[in-house]
């Protein structure tokens, strides 16, 4: 499937038109959306996918806290492979 289509005879501007902004001048209204292009997310995006507070890494630049980020464990997951060891330790049933 192309970049841009819905389905086979709807392109997606026809489905959802480009939101536009209001010129100062007066004149035509430029685009408020220029791509169709994925986006990366930002760091707070990141730190809230993985469990983080928000910022987290704030100290750093970007690349530091995406690289800190990546190579961190998802806070649910560690807390819940807590929960699944101390009750393995304590003979507990686990559901």
């Amino acid at each position: 499937m192309a970049i841009g289509i819905v389905d086979d005879e709807t392109t997606a501007e026809e489905k959802m038109p480009t939101l536009n902004t209001p010129s100062a001048s007066g004149g035509g209204h430029p685009p408020a959306v220029y791509s169709t292009a994925v986006r990366r997310l930002t760091p707070r995006e990141c730190e809230a996918l993985q469990g983080f507070p928000l910022d987290w890494t704030a100290i750093g630049s970007d690349s530091a806290r995406y690289k800190q980020m990546g190579n961190a464990v998802t806070v649910p997951v560690a807390e819940y492979m807590g929960f699944l060891i101390s009750s393995a330790l304590a003979d507990e049933p686990v559901d």
